[in-house]
C-alpha cells in the first residue's frame, strides 16, 4: 500500500527546534516521519479495535479481521456481511462489533471512502461528523485527523501516550494530568503540534503506530 508523508514535516521540525528537548527527540528519530495510506475506512477501523487496548493486542485484533476479508482489502459492504459469531471469534468485543456496523454503515457512500471528501472539511467539521457516529469519539476522530489527514496541529491532550511523554520530558503532573499546563505548554508548538506528538510518542516506543 502506497504511503504518503506530509509536505510540511521538514519546515514544522525547524520550527520546533526552539524546543530543547523536542530537538533532542528530533535528532534521536532523524528518519521517523507520519505516514498516510489515504484510507479514511480502514484508519477508522483500526481506531475502534485501538481502543482501550495496547498496541499489540489492537494490532492483533486487525490482523485476525483483515484475514476473514477478501484479499486483505477491507471495504464496508464484506465487513457488513461477516457474521457476528466470525468477528467475536477474533476476539473483538460485542461493543466494538457494533461499532464496526455503524461505522461500515457510515461509509457506505462511496464518496465517503475518498481523502478529497474529508479534505475539503476544517478540523473542527471533521470531528463533528465523524463524533455523529456511535462509537466514533474524540480520540478516533483526532487519530483520524492525524494519520489519515495528516492536519499539522492536532493535539490530543487525552491521549495516554502523549499524557506519559509530557509527564516524562516535561514534569508534568500525571494523575490528575495537568490538561491546562499541557496545553499552554504546546501553544509554542503550534501550528505543528501534531509533529510535536509525533516525537514524543517516538520517545516512548520507537516502533511507528499506523491507523
Amino acid at each position: 500500500m502506497h504511503h504518503v508523508n506530509p509536505a510540511y514535516w521538514e519546515e514544522a521540525k525547524q520550527h520546533l527546534r526552539s524546543d530543547s528537548i523536542l530537538a533532542r527527540l528530533m535528532d534521536d528519530y532523524p528518519d521517523s516521519v507520519l505516514r498516510s495510506h489515504g484510507d479514511p475506512f480502514r484508519t477508522l477501523v483500526k481506531a475502534i479495535l485501538g481502543q482501550q487496548v495496547s498496541v499489540a493486542s489492537a494490532q492483533s485484533l486487525w490482523n485476525r479481521l483483515l484475514a476473514l476479508c477478501p484479499n486483505d482489502e477491507l471495504h464496508p459492504v464484506p465487513l457488513l456481511a461477516l457474521e457476528d459469531e466470525q468477528l467475536r471469534l477474533c476476539g473483538i468485543s460485542r461493543q466494538k462489533r457494533l461499532y464496526l456496523t455503524h461505522l461500515s454503515t457510515f461509509f457506505l457512500p462511496s464518496e465517503r471512502r475518498s481523502l478529497d471528501y474529508w479534505n475539503d472539511f476544517s478540523d473542527v467539521d471533521v470531528m463533528k461528523h465523524l463524533t455523529s457516529i456511535k462509537g466514533i469519539g474524540r480520540w478516533s476522530a483526532e487519530m483520524f485527523l492525524i494519520f489519515c489527514l495528516q492536519r499539522p496541529n492536532i493535539f490530543p491532550v487525552h491521549d495516554i501516550g502523549l499524557q506519559r511523554a509530557l509527564a516524562r520530558y516535561y514534569g508534568i503532573t500525571p494523575k490528575p494530568f495537568d490538561v491546562e499546563r499541557a496545553e499552554l505548554l504546546a501553544q509554542s508548538w503550534q501550528p505543528y503540534r501534531t509533529v510535536a506528538l509525533w516525537y514524543l510518542w517516538r520517545a516512548l516506543d520507537p516502533i511507528e503506530v499506523q491507523y
